[in-house]
């Protein structure tokens, strides 16, 4: 059975590319175009890993999906991995990396738009696997 992956940006472009890339490697992907949708999919995809981007409807919504998603997993019964894909740094100049995994930021890895092909599968894997 194929890993599921859910995608949450509102870029169209962006996520064609990120979903062609990942079911190339066998992955079952969903996609919403915003983090309200996101929610609605979260509930009938069951995703093993979840693609978010923090800029969608407004300038914390997925900062504000996943802080949900948090408060939400003892429901689920389990954590589900957050890799935050976002150009938030570009535009605020903010270092988020050593937020990781806080409060503040409680994803559980981050990679800077564009993303490389290779370093966006090698993070997928490495989340997975240790997931």
């Amino acid at each position: 059975m194929a890993l599921k992956i859910l995608l949450i940006d509102d870029d169209s472009d962006f996520r064609n590319a990120i979903r062609a890339v990942l079911e190339k490697e066998g992955y079952t992907v969903g996609e919403s175009d915003s983090a309200r949708e996101g929610h609605k999919k979260l509930q009938t995809f069951n995703p093993d890993l979840i693609l978010l981007d923090a800029m969608m409807e407004d300038l914390s919504a997925g900062f504000r999906f996943v802080k949900s998603l948090r408060k939400m997993e003892p429901s689920l019964g389990r954590h589900i991995p957050v890799i935050m894909i976002t150009s938030v740094q570009q535009v605020t100049d903010l270092q988020f990396s050593e937020r990781l995994g806080t409060d503040l930021l409680p994803v559980d890895d981050f990679l800077e738009k564009p993303v490389e092909p290779r370093a966006l599968l090698e993070k997928v894997g490495s989340m997975l696997k240790a997931a």
